[in-house]
This record gives C-alpha cells, sequence and structure tokens, in this order.
C-alpha cells in the first residue's frame, strides 16, 4: 500500500478511535473537513504542519500512522497490563521466597550446627 493510503487509512482508525467526525477533526485541526476527507482516501497527502497537530489532537506517534495493522509495535501495548502481570508475578516470588527461608531457618534450628 503506498503511503497516502496507508497514512489516510490510518488516520481515520485513529480519528474514529477518538470518537471525532471529520468535521470535529477538522475544526481542531484548522482544516476544512474536505481536507480530513480527502487526506484519510488517500487523495491528497499531509503536510508536516498537519502532520503535527493530528498527532497531538489524536495523541499518536508519528510512525503509527505508517504502519499495517498487524505490524503495529510493542510501544503501543497498554504497558500497564505487563506491569500488573510483573508485579503478581514478582508477588507470588516474593511470597514463596518467605516460605522457603522460614523453612530453611527451621530446620536450621533444629539442626545440629545451629549454636545454642
Amino acid at each position: 500500500m503506498d503511503a497516502k493510503k496507508l497514512f489516510g487509512k490510518n488516520l481515520r482508525k485513529y480519528r474514529k478511535n477518538s470518537g471525532f467526525s471529520q468535521e470535529q477533526l477538522a475544526e481542531k485541526a484548522g482544516v476544512s473537513a474536505k481536507h480530513i476527507g480527502s487526506l484519510e482516501t488517500g487523495s491528497s497527502f499531509v503536510s508536516a504542519e498537519l502532520f503535527e497537530t493530528l498527532c497531538s489532537i489524536l495523541k499518536v506517534r508519528a510512525q503509527f500512522f505508517f504502519v499495517e495493522e498487524d505490524e503495529i509495535l510493542v510501544e503501543q501495548f497498554p504497558l500497564n497490563l505487563i506491569d500488573d502481570v510483573v508485579k503478581k508475578h514478582l508477588a507470588r516470588t516474593d511470597n514463596s521466597i518467605r516460605k522457603e527461608l522460614k523453612l530453611k531457618i527451621l530446620a536450621f534450628r533444629n539442626s545440629p550446627n545451629a549454636t545454642k
């Protein structure tokens, strides 16, 4: 897919995901709804200035406008979901380490090597 079409396809997706109509996005960006429509169809290409504005309004990193859906980078994955999994794992590991240490301490206390 050429860059204009890919940009347009992703612009439409991110606009809709943000809940904007073409008219609402156009108003925020200071352009006409017709221009947003022509960008989304790939019949025209975005200027650098408008591109920065759209990234800001839609809160989308620039590179995401130029990747196919199946090429989405890991950066877009919600990191808080990864953090939650890691925290749960660490909490489980922490508890199992404590249990193991308690058992080792008890075993040591009952061993002939323990100083009394």
